[in-house]
């Protein structure tokens, strides 16, 4: 049975980033590390440069979802000012 949980892809192990996920399966870890895992962290877009900054992934993904949600209220006060003539979203 021991040999069993080594080699076992539904076993559930603890994320090694000590998340708060709870259990992940072993063939879900790899996806969970790479994209899901508010306590993961990536190196800078520009590591191939010298950068050895690292930021939380979960910090990036909100910055990202920030800055495109301001994106996309300019253009639609833009679109509808442009073909309704009304003010919105102040």
């Amino acid at each position: 049975m021991q040999d069993h949980h080594y080699q076992c892809s539904r076993f559930m192990l603890s994320c090694p980033n000590r998340c708060d996920a709870g259990k992940v399966a072993r063939e879900d870890m790899s996806t969970h590390l790479s994209q899901l895992c508010p306590a993961a962290v990536i190196p800078c877009q520009f590591r191939e440069i010298g950068c050895k900054h690292v930021v939380s992934l979960l910090k990036t993904f909100l910055s990202m979802f920030s800055a495109d949600s301001v994106s996309q209220v300019v253009n639609l006060k833009a679109i509808n000012k442009k073909y309704f003539n009304t003010v919105i979203l102040q």
